[in-house]
């Protein structure tokens, strides 16, 4: 991966992709639209990386992917707290919520993890906060803690849902 250096703000418009690596340096955090993705990918050189996510992904107004598209199971390391205004899908690699920090991440959208990826939670916490209908496929990963605030609307759980701590239910 390459650093990206940009020397005003920059917006990822709606339907655009921003897609980095995970271990690049960004001197300037973008500005997402509502519908655009960032897309973490891995470095794609066949063996089994860690990336730490950077403050580029702390706070994205924005649909958040993680993948890893060589084949090899990459870790993406939370860098820090993470809200996710859009929905959060895992594909392929690992989601940690960090060994030290223990990471949270507040979701606004539905969380899909399929078979193929990983989210080891360590002892941080999903919240899915939410004015409208959601859902959450875990891919058969467990949360440590979840909590799940829903204003009038129902948060559907798609497959079986392991919560090795808390779980926390509350109507808004």
């Amino acid at each position: 991966g390459n650093n990206f250096t940009c020397g005003s703000t920059f917006t990822v418009q709606d339907g655009g992709v921003f897609k980095v690596q995970g271990g690049e340096t960004i001197s300037t955090a973008p500005t997402f639209n509502a519908s655009s993705t960032l897309y973490f990918t891995g470095d794609e050189d066949g063996t089994a990386d860690t990336f730490t996510l950077t403050s580029i992904a702390s706070t994205t107004n924005n649909l958040l992917i993680f993948a890893s598209a060589d084949g090899t199971a990459d870790t993406f390391m939370l860098g820090a707290t993470t809200t996710v205004n859009g929905n959060l899908n895992l594909e392929a690699g690992t989601l940690h919520a960090s060994t030290t920090g223990n990471f949270g991440i507040t979701l606004k959208g539905n969380w899909t993890a399929l078979a193929t990826s990983t989210f080891s939670a360590a002892s941080g916490t999903v919240t899915v906060a939410t004015t409208s209908g959601k859902t959450i496929t875990s891919g058969g990963e467990s949360f440590y803690n979840l909590t799940l605030i829903a204003t009038s609307v129902t948060i559907t759980l798609e497959d079986d849902l392991d919560v090795n701590n808390h779980l926390t239910i509350t109507a808004g």
